[in-house]
């Protein structure tokens, strides 16, 4: 299962595994910006 290999335990999870270092978000993902940020793919303002 590809949930057992990321570690996965909970639901939603998003991984971003590249660049690294893997980045995970468990939870409530409606808030893009959040998210985002999270991921580090945007910068805060």
């Amino acid at each position: 299962m590809l949930a057992r290999g990321d570690q996965i335990l909970a639901i939603p999870t998003l991984v971003r595994k590249l660049p690294e270092p893997v980045r995970k978000i468990i939870g409530d993902l409606s808030n893009t910006e959040r998210v985002l940020i999270g991921l580090d793919l945007m910068q805060r303002k």
